[in-house]
């Protein structure tokens, strides 16, 4: 969950009084890398990773500790029916049909269990896959070429 900006600097006083803290927020496997019909909450995504990173830079001489945590797809109900509102004749339909398959979904309880699992790591890492779904999709694009667009599954 992303405090905002105001709840964050209200609460980073006192980590740096102690140097010691742990900021952990919610991201998504799509903050690094965007599905096709995905891309406005990709780019919701990809610009939390960049608000996260900037803080961890900041806080981390202070030993506060900036955990982004990067689920793949969560059955929370939210996406049962993605396809519902678009046109008749989007040309875009299919691909992002295709996308929807994109291996097991975690429950919202599992994610829960990984952000209070990484409250708990005495070394916390930046980011953070939730799921074999996602560490899997993390690593393909990982290992992928940067000169072209990232196409999971091909």
């Amino acid at each position: 969950m992303y405090l905002g900006k105001a709840r964050t600097q209200a609460l980073l006083p006192r980590m740096r009084e102690r140097r010691a803290g742990r900021l952990l927020f919610v991201s998504s496997v799509v903050g690094r890398i965007v599905f096709s019909g995905n891309a406005a909450y990709s780019a919701s995504k990809w610009a939390l990773e960049a608000l996260v990173e900037a803080p961890a830079i900041e806080t981390g001489p202070y030993g506060i500790h900036a955990t982004l945590l990067e689920p793949g797809t969560v059955s929370s109900g939210a996406l049962d029916a993605p396809l519902t509102y678009r046109l008749p004749d989007d040309p875009y339909t299919a691909l992002a049909a295709d996308s929807m398959n994109r291996g097991h979904s975690l429950t919202p309880e599992q994610v829960a269990r990984a952000v209070a699992d990484a409250a708990e790591l005495d070394a916390p890492p930046l980011r953070l896959p939730v799921g074999d779904t996602a560490a899997a999709i993390l690593a393909a694009r990982k290992a992928a070429p940067e000169n072209v667009p990232f196409v999971p599954g091909s």
